[in-house]
């Protein structure tokens, strides 16, 4: 880890580290108060209990699965040390705070269609892509490895596959417009779900020992399972469109809820079932 600097602080850190922990420490700071105050001001405004608790709560759950997370799976010199489950926490939390703003990239603004246009779709689309995000910087800090830009990397190359992926979905299919112009609340559950689950994969395919940038690139093809996801839901999505423009009429909506719900869980046990079922990453 280097010298130990500024020895004050108890822990054996770089001076790189201590300038690091200061950034993400203010970034972090920043990201949540403006979250915060945001949703505080447009509920001033604008009741809408559910939108507001999902996206209040959110960050809290997030947080709680990368607490546990470090506790119990982060390498063990950082398992050992109250500083740095503190570096790698608020890390983690600052790397969420970058998630809201990258969903306007899948067409769906976190303030304005979630608690502005009290879109409910919009806001479990939110939501889901902040849990994906953080179950990405979890699985990247699963493993040993030499210092944070290592988790940096790992999260990197779980993230990008990920982001692009749905980015694909959303210009192929206009996601984010029948979300939050036709107000399509299925499709926002069925979408958020297929976050979720390909985030979880990405985060299995992003742990592990880190030797360099090229090995644990190829260690990520172990998420390869993020492609059966994404052309199920590409057909799916094709068959839903292709239906509404044939007949003209959208399918009734206590049958569009069932089977919303139903792939929607389908796709997490999907994600749960590659993980368990794959070859464990060697941390240990």
């Amino acid at each position: 880890m280097g010298d130990a600097w500024p020895p004050a602080l108890g822990d054996t850190m770089s001076e790189d580290e201590f300038f690091f922990f200061i950034f993400i420490l203010i970034g972090a700071v920043l990201f949540w108060w403006i979250w915060y105050a945001s949703i505080r001001q447009i509920s001033r405004l604008i009741f809408h209990p559910v939108n507001q608790a999902i996206l209040k709560v959110t960050p809290a759950v997030a947080a709680v699965g990368l607490a546990l997370v470090l506790f119990f799976g982060a390498a063990h010199d950082v398992r050992d040390s109250v500083f740095y489950l503190l570096f790698y926490f608020i890390m983690g939390m600052m790397w969420l705070g970058i998630g809201p703003w990258l969903m306007r990239f899948l067409g769906v603004l976190w303030l304005d269609d979630s608690l502005e246009k009290r879109n409910p779709g919009a806001a479990l689309i939110v939501a889901a892509g902040m849990l994906a995000m953080m179950a990405i910087f979890a699985g990247a800090n699963i493993g040993d490895g030499p210092g944070w830009w290592v988790v940096l990397i790992a999260a990197l190359i779980g993230a990008v596959p990920w982001l692009l992926l749905a980015v694909a979905l959303q210009v192929l299919f206009h996601l984010g417009h029948r979300v939050t112009v036709d107000r399509d609340f299925t499709l926002g559950l069925r979408f958020g779900a297929y976050l979720v689950a390909t985030g979880l994969i990405c985060a299995y395919g992003a742990a592990g020992d880190y030797t360099d940038a090229w090995t644990t690139v190829l260690e990520f093809s172990g998420a390869w399972p993020v492609l059966l996801l994404g052309v199920h839901f590409a057909s799916v999505e094709t068959i839903v469109l292709a239906r509404r423009k044939k007949a003209r009429v959208a399918i009734p909506a206590r049958r569009a809820l069932a089977l919303s719900v139903a792939l929607a869980v389908a796709y997490l046990v999907f994600a749960v079932v590659v993980i368990v079922m794959a070859p464990a990453p060697v941390f240990v």
